[in-house]
């Protein structure tokens, strides 16, 4: 149970990496869509790409509980710089700090939690991660529609980190840090206090001190790392920023103000709803069967937009189909790619090879997701401008994600980090057989 506490605690986190995000949603709302307040809105992901390039190494020399304690500061001061700074450039100073923040944020917290946790647990605890990001985003929107003041809101949203950083508190540090640092004593009691009490942790200690022992393979570090970027590409190419972008301005052109958010807080909370469908059902189905009904789910959404828009006339968008679609799409990228995405980052990478292989992962994720944005207007003509090819595209895109995953993503559901090493040596063996 206390597990469950300590990686709940940590991936409070991720609420404040949401409320981050719903900022931007917030001001698409409340300003003009000029050039700068879209710059305003994309620089946190150049912040991003350079928070978690650079704590990678800092995560594992000081410990990834303490990084999320630090990293706390400059997204709190961040929320001071845009409640009180009017200029434009105040604004983009506070957003880089803010973009800090995700990437660190991002790169400690599925670390943390991979390495408190059980195997048998470890698939709901890290997919938690992208739940709390989902909160996070509704909880901001919300607010934001309550308070009109953007001083007042901006203070509001700096409760936030001040409120992680007191929760991250209350856990301990992580047992491989701690057991990496030669504190073995230390070590002992922190697993002590994630395990029941009366537990006998010595087996496991050792087992911890053993995979710090274990010479790195390169070569089968970066096969993993080609699979979890797989599966960034293919969050990616799904457009989902795009989709909730687009949502956001495509049913405020039908509706009143007050009846367009109503439709953004439905979808919202259908996303949050599925993501905890899949911190259910992870560890008892496994990882691949929800990303293969993920996959379809997502590109079955955008199919179905894109013939609509096909027969009908382009950009009338009648009945509200757009809304409707959308919710479908984040039922189903909720239900798996998601969240998955999270988990793997956290499991997949063994005690020497973390430290470079999830900061890529984590700047790959935000660069493509900056990528996805800047490339809204070739969206609208795949989907939205009646273009067939948007068809097209999605089918075949929805297959070839459907065939990597078959092929090569692992299943890795209550396995431990030797035994995720085992399935690529073995892999390895068979191929140089061959």
């Amino acid at each position: 149970m206390s597990q469950h506490i300590a990686a709940l605690l940590v991936s409070l986190s991720a609420f404040s990496i949401g409320t981050c995000l719903s900022w931007t949603g917030v001001i698409r709302f409340a300003w003009e869509p000029t050039d700068a307040v879209i710059a305003v809105g994309q620089i946190a992901h150049v912040g991003a790409v350079i928070g978690a390039l650079g704590i990678g190494p800092f995560c594992q020399r000081i410990g990834p509980r303490r990084i999320l304690q630090l990293v706390a500061f400059p997204l709190f001061g961040s929320w001071l710089i845009v409640a009180f700074c009017a200029t434009t450039y105040g604004l983009y100073l506070g957003r880089f700090l803010a973009g800090l923040n995700l990437g660190a944020v991002c790169v400690a917290a599925p670390t943390y939690v991979a390495e408190l946790c059980e195997a048998k647990y470890r698939g709901s605890l890290l997919s938690s991660f992208f739940v709390q990001l989902v909160l996070g985003k509704l909880f901001g929107l919300i607010l934001g529609a309550s308070i009109e003041d953007p001083k007042l809101l901006a203070l509001a949203f700096a409760i936030v980190p001040v409120a992680c950083l007191i929760c991250v508190s209350f856990v301990p540090e992580s047992p491989l840090h701690l057991t990496s640092e030669g504190e073995l004593e230390d070590a002992k009691i922190s697993l002590q206090w994630l395990r029941d009490p009366s537990k006998d942790v010595d087996g496991e200690l050792l087992d911890v001190a053993d995979s710090l022992t274990v010479e790195p393979q390169v070569k089968i570090a970066l096969k993993k790392l080609s699979i979890v970027l797989g599966l960034v590409l293919i969050q990616a190419l799904c457009g989902a920023p795009l989709v909730f972008l687009k949502l956001a301005t495509s049913i405020s052109m039908l509706l009143d103000v007050r009846s367009s958010f109503l439709y953004i807080v439905i979808t919202y909370v259908n996303q949050a709803a599925a993501s905890l469908v899949c911190v259910q059902l992870i560890d008892r189905c496994g990882r691949r069967i929800l990303l293969v009904l993920s996959t379809l789910l997502t590109y079955s959404s955008l199919m179905a937009l894109g013939l609509f828009v096909c027969l009908d006339e382009p950009m009338s968008i009648p009945n509200l189909v757009f809304p409707i679609t959308t919710c479908l799409f984040a039922i189903g990228f909720s239900i798996g790619l998601g969240p998955i995405l999270w988990v793997f980052a956290g499991e997949l990478f063994g005690a020497r090879t973390k430290s470079w292989t999830v900061p890529i992962v984590v700047a790959t994720y935000w660069s493509l997701d900056l990528l996805a944005l800047k490339s809204e207007t070739h969206f609208n003509q795949l989907f939205l401008e009646g273009d067939p090819m948007g068809v097209l595209v999605s089918a075949l895109l929805c297959f070839f994600s459907i065939v990597f995953i078959y092929f090569c993503v692992p299943e890795t559901n209550g396995k431990s980090i030797k035994e995720i090493d085992d399935l690529f040596i073995k892999d390895k063996i068979q191929q140089d057989a061959a």
